[in-house]
């Protein structure tokens, strides 16, 4: 998408954290680090003002993986979503195959998860688009559900 619309993409941070983590184990602390980190690389891509940015994750997800994972809620990330400045997300339904990973977790759980995610979408007011298609279709959709939102 990115490339595409030739702008900027912020990359998952809690990928890149986890990948150093011996046995990739977590806890709380550790998604809240997570989420800091990521809104910090966001503000610092926001600051340099590009037309477009394109978020491979935000503090939706690290709310609901809180939420699944600790049985709890990070107040940094609950405040933080009340200032929330995304405009616009793209919720990738379920339905591809799905492709082991060591940091991929709940394969029986797709189905749950894009509810919460589109539950708490919408808890937002948050202006989003179900991507369902598949495979070069579904990138096609993508960009195509972008530039009707970009265009007045």
């Amino acid at each position: 998408m990115a490339v595409h619309f030739s702008c900027p993409f912020i990359l998952e941070y809690a990928r890149e954290y986890l990948e150093n983590r011996p046995g990739y184990v977590y806890k709380l602390s550790d998604l809240d680090l997570i989420a800091r980190k990521q809104v910090a690389q966001t503000r610092k891509a926001i600051s340099a003002k590009p037309n477009l940015l394109f978020c491979d994750t935000d503090l939706i997800t690290i709310k609901i993986w809180a939420q699944e994972k600790c049985n709890a809620k990070l107040h940094f990330v609950e405040d933080a979503l009340k200032n929330n400045t995304t405009h616009f997300y793209l919720l990738c339904a379920p339905n591809i195959i799905w492709e082991e990973d060591v940091l991929r977790e709940d394969k029986n759980n797709r189905d749950y998860l894009f509810e919460e995610n589109r539950k708490a979408l919408e808890a937002q007011n948050a202006p989003y688009q179900i991507i369902s298609d598949l495979n070069e279709e579904r990138l096609k959709q993508a960009i195509l559900h972008v530039e009707d939102f970009l265009t007045p």
